[in-house]
């Protein structure tokens, strides 16, 4: 959500959605967006898509340390695919409706 409300250039929509068995949370934005062929780089330790130099850039531990706890709680992260250049970003975590120790 940080970053989302950090870099849209409009609005950031969070959508909570029950699709049993699953909670899913979904967050989007009209940001620059990550490029498809960087996609599958973003959830690596220390990586950004963001120029460090320039001091807008992150760590690149953001979405690394989210998919830890995610997983750590059965759960799943992953990017929405872009439809079009201007569609919005977006980034869908889906974590079980009911713990697996209380199932």
């Amino acid at each position: 959500m940080d970053n989302a409300l950090k870099y849209s250039r409009a609005a950031v929509i969070l959508k909570l959605r029950f699709a049993a068995p699953w909670v899913e949370i979904t967050v989007t934005d009209y940001g620059a967006g990550i490029p498809e062929t960087l996609r599958h780089k973003v959830f690596e330790s220390f990586y950004s898509t963001r120029n460090g130099d320039s001091g807008e850039g992150g760590t690149g531990l953001g979405l690394t340390v989210a998919a830890g706890i995610i997983h750590a709680h059965q759960g799943h992260i992953d990017m929405l695919p872009a439809t079009a250049p201007d569609a919005p970003f977006g980034v869908r975590i889906r974590l079980p409706a009911v713990p697996e120790e209380q199932a």
